[in-house]
């Protein structure tokens, strides 16, 4: 099923945003991904299990650049803010290339905006960097397998070429 950007938007922008706003205050603040979760549901969805996660990224600062290996997400912007998608490097024998703790990632595909209610997926295996805007925080609402939210599938990723996290990592 398609659901427009249209409907998306009229729902970001014409529902009362005080109860996400009550359950961010609730917050925890995950060191390793620069950003404050909140579990807002979870149920299961054939074999699995799944979270719908608000996350607040401060202003002007980061999620740490990170890829899953198994399963996408959906992602539903509720503010502006910034993503880039990359490529995780493998050598001959299939293994990531690692800087580090880190993957190694090629960021060539460009820096594209996020608007509120114009949903979008994240592939499995597909590295992926978002950014608040330097004026404004940014609130994304993550449709996810559990393993995600749980970081038992995630793997980080090297940041952007010129890129410096500004986030308490």
């Amino acid at each position: 099923m398609y659901i427009s950007y249209e409907f998306w938007y009229n729902v970001c922008m014409n529902f009362d945003s005080s109860y996400l706003e009550l359950l961010l205050q609730k917050a925890t603040y995950e060191q390793g991904l620069g950003a404050n979760l909140v579990r807002i549901a979870q149920t299961k969805i054939g074999n699995e299990n799944v979270v719908l996660l608000e996350v607040k990224v401060t202003k002007g600062t980061d999620i740490a650049p990170h890829f899953h290996e198994h399963s996408g997400e959906i992602c539903i912007p509720l503010t502006f803010g910034k993503l880039r998608f990359g490529k995780v490097e493998k050598d001959e024998n299939g293994a990531y290339k690692m800087d580090g703790d880190k993957a190694v990632t090629s960021w060539d595909i460009a820096e594209q905006t996020l608007e509120p209610g114009k949903s979008f997926e994240v592939p499995e295996g597909v590295a992926h960097h978002f950014v608040a805007l330097e004026d404004s925080p940014m609130i994304v609402l993550f449709l996810l397998p559990e393993s995600h939210a749980a970081a038992t599938d995630r793997i980080y990723s090297t940041y952007p070429t010129g890129y410096t996290s500004k986030s308490k990592k």
